[in-house]
Formats: C-alpha cells, sequence, structure tokens
C-alpha cells in the first residue's frame, strides 16, 4: 500500500520539498510507487522538481538558470503558447531558438511554462511490492495453503514445494528467486521493493554512476542496449548465458540483488 504525502501545488525543487514536508527519499519512493535506487541516482544526476504528484525536470536553457523565486506559477506549456503566441508553436520555438517539433511534442506530452523554463515529467521505473508467499497465505488466506492452491488451482503439494523455496508473492502472481547474487536475500512479511529487470537492466543501475552516465548518454538505443547487457554479464559471469532469457521471460523481477522469474499467470 502506498502511503499518502503532500501534494504541492507550487513548483519545488525536490530536495526543497523533502526537507519542506520533513519526507525521506524512501518515504517518497514508496508513496509514488517508485524505484528507490533509480530516484537516489536521479536526485544525484538531475535537478528535479515536484509539482501536484508528479516529478519533472529542465529539458531546457533558455537561461543560464532556473530560478523559482518564493511563489512560482506553472501554467502547462500548451496553455502558454496558446495565451501568449497564439497557438503557434512555430512561433514560440523561434522565438526560443529552439526546435519546433520539441516543442510540439513537450506541449502534447505535459510540459509546464515555469520560470521562462520548460519543465517536462521525470519518468523513473515502478517498483513494486514483493513479500514471502509464506506470508502472504497467512494474512490473507488465515495460513490455509489448501484454500490458496483450491482458489488458484495449484495442489497443495505444489503450493508446499513454493513455501520451502522461499517463493514470492508480487502482482498477484508466484515468483521464484534464480540467482544467488545476494545468498542473505531472504523474503518475508516485510515487503521489498521488486523492480522490472529489464527496467533494472538497461537503466543501467547496476553500473557506478559515472560509467552509467557515460552509457547512458548514447542515443542509438540498439547500441545502448548491448553495451548494458555486455556490463551485465561481465559483471555475472556465472549467468551470462541466461541473461537473454530472463529479459524474455514476463515480468522477470530484480529484487535487491536478485533475479526472481514468474512462475504464475494468475
Amino acid at each position: 500500500m502506498q502511503n499518502k504525502i503532500p501534494s504541492t501545488k507550487l513548483v519545488m525543487d525536490l530536495p526543497h520539498y523533502l526537507e519542506h514536508f520533513e519526507v525521506s527519499s524512501e518515504e517518497f519512493a514508496l508513496a509514488k510507487g517508485i524505484y528507490l535506487n533509480a530516484l537516489e541516482i536521479a536526485i544525484n544526476e538531475e535537478r528535479l522538481f515536484v509539482f501536484g504528484d508528479n516529478l519533472y525536470y529542465k529539458a531546457t536553457q533558455y537561461s543560464p538558470s532556473l530560478k523559482l523565486g518564493k511563489r512560482p506559477v506553472p501554467k502547462t506549456l500548451s496553455a502558454h503558447i496558446s495565451t501568449s503566441f497564439g497557438g503557434d508553436h512555430e512561433a514560440f520555438a523561434q522565438k526560443h531558438g529552439d526546435n519546433v517539433i520539441f516543442v510540439k511534442s513537450a506541449a502534447d506530452n505535459g510540459g509546464l511554462w515555469v520560470a521562462r523554463e520548460i519543465l517536462l515529467p521525470y519518468n523513473l521505473p515502478k517498483a513494486y511490492p514483493m513479500v514471502s508467499l509464506q506470508s502472504h497465505i497467512e494474512s490473507d488466506y488465515e495460513d490455509n495453503a489448501t484454500e490458496f492452491g483450491r482458489l488458484h488451482g495449484r495442489s497443495q503439494q505444489q503450493v508446499h514445494r513454493w513455501k520451502l523455496k522461499n517463493a514470492g508473492w508480487c502482482k498477484g502472481n508466484v515468483y521464484l528467486k534464480r540467482t544467488d547474487f545476494n545468498p542473505d536475500l531472504l523474503l518475508t512479511h516485510e515487503a521489498k521493493q521488486a523492480v522490472l529487470f529489464t527496467d533494472y537492466l538497461f537503466g543501467g543501475y547496476f553500473l557506478p554512476a559515472s560509467e552509467r552516465v557515460s552509457v547512458a548518454h548514447n542515443p542509438n538505443i540498439k547500441e545502448r542496449h548491448r553495451t548494458l547487457k555486455r556490463l551485465f554479464k561481465e559483471m555475472f559471469i556465472k549467468y551470462s548465458n541466461q541473461i537473454d532469457r530472463y529479459i524474455a521471460y514476463p515480468d522477470t523481477m530484480w529484487v535487491e540483488g536478485d533475479i526472481y522469474k514468474k512462475q504464475s499467470d494468475w
């Protein structure tokens, strides 16, 4: 369950927001359902802003620095272009020396006009709570594994085998750990953040910050993905031949250092 944190009617720097409302980055990530590690990396790499319930980043460099002031008044970019340029995206682009295709895309995708700069939504990988199957059965089925199996079309023996293997419960399905990168990882009733393995891998979140930034700047998606796969395989040689299969499996998860494969499709 996501915890409620304050929404804001003003545009605020994310660090200022966290300090002002006394919210930790972990609490923010849990409330927004986003991957904590990705958020912490983003805070170090980008100047992020909060408006309403969403994150934004500064997508333009029209002025040397973005000064929000005490009460910045945000408006949607599309509304600003409509009122100030009669809806003429090209006129806006010419005034600011920008690309009209970018301007149209920014206006169509929820861009904001704040302090003479364009802010765009900043998307981070979603995270999903994963608990042990045992704890899920205890809390939702009064510890009745037989009833759980009956409702999900699985034998009591199958459910028992899953429990013995410390299976996880996430997004309404059963997961099993397929790697042993983190031998101390144990699922319990306390939810751990699970992120799609493809989001983790192709976001480069396994790399040191400097190397991740270098790879991420490659605009060629195929080349970038190929490089990230190679680097991941070099780090985890024992499982290198299996990585492509884990990518191909639907909804494979990364949980605190290990890969979990979905065992059901409910």
